[in-house]
């Protein structure tokens, strides 16, 4: 079974980076709509990190996870 999710990685005003992380990103998603969004989440201060805003956009990247289960 794969897991997969999104990280939107950003940075603070005091230079620490600041992760949100969403499960099951669509399979379409591109890099235009990805920096959109990331965008308009620093202009309406979405998000507080560590009580300080966001102010520059890093990366996005879609990590996907094999989770092998046995059975015990």
């Amino acid at each position: 079974m794969n897991k997969t999710k999104l990280e939107l990685v950003f940075l603070n005003e005091v230079g620490k980076k600041f992760v949100v992380t969403m499960d099951n990103p669509r399979e379409d998603l591109t890099s235009e709509e990805l920096g959109e969004a990331m965008d308009e989440i620093i202009e309406n201060n979405v998000f507080l990190s560590s009580l300080f805003d966001l102010v520059e956009p890093i990366e996005a990247r879609v990590v996907t996870t094999n989770i092998d289960v046995f059975e015990v």
